[in-house]
């Protein structure tokens, strides 16, 4: 019998995950669905300087939308806000929050809460008075079509562009599992899409809220992109020794703050069951395997059947098994 072919971004931009029937208002709305990720950490991100960083970067994200965003929701705002179809969101009380103490966080989608969409975008920024270490987090959704007709390497360019602006001290982009913008519904998704993720290895996914607190001091995994900060690359003997490690497949970049690691030419979906691994995200990550930072919490639900040692928590041994997938 003929392996089943791996499906093809254009085909799994089709594909959603739906909620399952809970008496809810989402129940059957896509809970998941696959597409374009990036996902960034950095400090000092109460600073004045870094909020209006995370302001541009919205603006530069509303500019590939086009009109698309129509639900959204500032920290302290007690409100969710919607904008009509074709105009933008008003970011006029994000441009005063990032001068002054509070909170400043953004939600936006394209769809409800609860509702995973590819055109989304969220952020989480530390308030002033707060250590350099703790870590704001950015995760942004594009569809695969969002770069059709563009210049080769956008997506790398806009990458590099906001590890730049966020001096981001570790950060992912590629393939990924998209999920609800929404802390709520973010959280209740992730649980369930472990076996999916388990399965399709090349498809990131987190809960940034956790990463953010587990990895201060190493990075989580590696993606077609991956940003490291040159503090955490000394540990490794600097970015040269990293590259040198993984081998010739393995481009990299020089961001402000680090160096970005390319693992091959495209992004990768890869396939367990198929046995197809992405071998230069293998490549990577096995270089930056020292790096990783222990995370000994769960991240997902393990599957019926995930078989672990006696004693041990499921929750957590499978999410160690899902993390080390490119550790070779």
């Amino acid at each position: 019998m003929e392996p089943t072919p791996i499906p093809t971004p254009a085909e799994l931009e089709q594909v959603f995950f739906p909620w399952p029937a809970r008496g809810r208002a989402t129940d059957g709305h896509p809970m998941a669905r696959i597409g374009i990720r990036l996902n960034l950490y950095f400090r000092r991100s109460g600073e004045p300087a870094m909020r209006r960083a995370l302001v541009a970067i919205t603006e530069d994200y509303l500019r590939l939308a086009q009109g698309r965003i129509r639900h959204y929701a500032f920290a302290d705002d007690n409100r969710a806000r919607s904008a009509k179809s074709g105009t933008e969101p008003d970011l006029t009380l994000l441009r005063q929050q990032a001068e002054g103490d509070g909170g400043f966080e953004l939600e936006m989608s394209a769809a409800p809460e609860g509702h995973a969409n590819p055109w989304a975008m969220q952020f989480l920024a530390t308030r002033p008075e707060a250590p350099a270490e703790k870590l704001g987090f950015l995760v942004a959704y594009l569809p695969f079509s969002a770069f059709e007709g563009a210049p080769r390497g956008s997506l790398r360019n806009l990458f590099h562009r906001w590890c730049n602006a966020l001096a981001a001290e570790h950060a992912y982009a590629g393939y990924g599992f998209v999920l609800p913008s929404d802390i709520g519904g973010e959280n209740a998704a992730v649980r369930r899409i472990g076996e999916l993720a388990m399965r399709f290895v090349g498809l990131d996914v987190d809960s940034p809220g956790a990463t953010a607190i587990q990895c201060k001091e190493g990075i989580r995994c590696v993606n077609w992109l991956t940003a490291v900060s040159a503090r955490l690359l000394e540990r490794m003997g600097g970015a040269a020794a990293v590259a040198t490690a993984a081998g010739p497949a393995i481009q990299t970049r020089d961001y402000r703050a680090g160096t970005i690691f390319q693992a091959g030419e495209t992004p990768q979906i890869g396939d367990a069951d198929q046995q197809v691994a992405p071998g230069d995200y293998v490549a990577l990550g096995r270089a930056l395997k020292q790096l990783r930072a222990p995370f000994p919490i769960s991240i997902f639900d393990a599957p019926p059947g995930f078989r672990v040692p006696q004693g041990a928590d499921p929750d957590r041994a499978f999410a160690q098994v899902w993390l080390a997938r490119f550790d070779g």
